[in-house]
């Protein structure tokens, strides 16, 4: 070739098509260039004229089996990099599932206190009692309506020793609601029992008791 050496040809061959597996075939002893191309990875063997057949066989099927070998290579460097991805997602999903677990239970939690807050702001008093007779729920009015004389809260007593009989007998009767009680400060309340499990899984009563206007 007039412009270019078969070695130049082949490492512009290299450049373009990188997969391809090259043979020099040759008479001239350029061995510097061949050299400088075998070590660049351009040339893949080299044969001087005159050359045996057997022996151009052989480095043809070399040829093709270090083709064979490369491709497989590329394929299992695929293979890893697709393993590592389906690893990585698999480390990713624990922690999501606990970053979603985390927002919802701040979720859950802002909707608790919103409730809360809702409750201790309710022009009625709200009292939960469980199955045990326990008091359990008790907003701000209900222990400014039942606070006794040491002005404790309602939270932990035992609903028999701090609401009236009347009260009680309420629970007893949540059908009949609401009823009106007398307080022990001869005030008159409405009170209507709620039995709890219709919305939730807890279980339970609850009682909202509102001030009755005698109109006096």
């Amino acid at each position: 070739m007039p412009e270019m050496t078969g070695v130049e040809f082949l490492q512009r061959v290299k450049g373009l098509y990188p997969d391809i597996v090259h043979i020099v075939l040759s008479g001239y002893s350029e061995l510097k260039s061949i050299t400088a191309a075998i070590s660049e990875g351009a040339i893949y063997q080299f044969l001087a004229k005159p050359w045996k057949d057997e022996q151009l066989r052989r480095q043809v099927r070399e040829a093709f089996r270090h083709y064979e070998l490369k491709q497989e290579n590329v394929r299992l460097t695929e293979e890893i990099e697709h393993a590592n991805e389906a690893l990585s997602e698999i480390k990713r999903g624990p922690e999501r599932r606990v970053a979603e677990k985390t927002q919802e239970i701040h979720r859950d939690i802002n909707d608790l206190q919103v409730s809360q807050e809702i409750l201790e702001y309710l022009p009625s008093a709200v009292i939960g009692i469980d199955d045990d007779g326990l008091i359990v729920v008790a907003n701000r009015h209900a222990d400014m309506l039942f606070a006794g004389d040491g002005g404790e809260s309602l939270l932990g007593c035992e609903a028999g020793a701090r609401l009236p009989t009347s009260f009680i007998a309420c629970i007893a009767n949540i059908e009949g609601s609401p009823h009106t009680a007398t307080l022990p400060d001869s005030r008159r309340v409405s009170v209507v029992c709620h039995r709890m499990g219709e919305m939730c899984k807890s279980s339970g009563t609850i009682l909202v008791i509102s001030l009755v206007d005698t109109g006096e």
